[in-house]
């Protein structure tokens, strides 16, 4: 016959999937009295048989179990941030691979209402129906044979602007706003994004925890409309960071974490 799973006996893998194992029978098997067929289960090897032409004849299989994906390290959103789309992008799982990824697109930082959650083979999704100006968290895991893996670290992004006013092809956001930055926690790179609604001064800054100012992207005159900076923090030590946005009568900070 042949070997197929059977309550808690291991899945039999044969280059990565799940598959039956052919198996030689004896001829005959006496179970009652004289030589009995055996058979026996040890959780990582399979012994069974009984007597062919009188002499007994056993089969054994030793089996190990498939492990899990691993988790998912490197994800990140791509430039492709929309008002109601994103494309989301994520490295394959390795050492020990993946059939298919779970993407899930999440409400809240802890996971508790998900927006979105789809199933697929390959390492990129786009994911519709979002609304304009909010902050979104994903994750991402993998299965084989073996299971689903442990879930990646969460991670944000925040959808583009409203469509507003526009004067000269050009739109004017309704409101002055500092968005959080992404990805966060980040390194060694992220994205602060801000709307102007009207032209002013505009100074855009960077504190550590101590109050100090370690970065000054942005300290000029600008006109109304979206914008945003790519920050770079490779000579900076990992640890919590604020950034505040001034224009006119405007002042909002954040904060931000470089995890190195």
């Amino acid at each position: 016959g042949e070997l197929t799973q059977r309550g808690n006996m291991p899945q039999p893998i044969v280059n990565g999937s799940t598959a039956k194992i052919s198996a030689l029978p004896p001829g005959s098997a006496l179970k009652n009295g004289g030589i009995s067929s055996m058979q026996s289960f040890n959780e990582t090897q399979l012994v069974f048989g009984g007597l062919t032409n009188g002499v007994p004849t056993n089969n054994e299989y030793t089996f190990s179990t498939q492990a899990a994906p691993d988790t998912i390290t490197t994800i990140a959103t791509a430039d492709t941030i929309r008002a109601d789309k994103v494309d989301l992008f994520w490295n394959i799982a390795s050492p020990i691979g993946a059939t298919y990824y779970e993407v899930q697109v999440l409400l809240d930082s802890t996971a508790n209402t998900i927006f979105a959650d789809t199933v697929l083979t390959d390492t990129t999704v786009t994911i519709t129906g979002l609304t304009p100006q909010t902050e979104y968290w994903w994750r991402v895991r993998g299965y084989n044979a073996g299971g689903w893996g442990v879930s990646s670290i969460i991670l944000n992004f925040y959808t583009d602007f409203v469509t507003g006013v526009e004067d000269n092809g050009i739109t004017i956001p309704g409101k002055f706003e500092l968005f959080q930055n992404y990805p966060n926690p980040f390194n060694p790179t992220t994205t602060i994004k801000y709307a102007l609604k009207n032209a002013s001064h505009v100074r855009l800054e960077v504190f550590n925890i101590l109050g100090q100012r370690v970065m000054l992207p942005v300290n000029k005159v600008m006109q109304a409309g979206a914008y945003e900076a790519v920050l770079d923090f490779s000579h900076f030590a990992s640890g919590v960071y604020f950034y505040t946005l001034r224009s006119g009568n405007f002042i909002q900070t954040k904060k931000m974490i470089l995890l190195k």
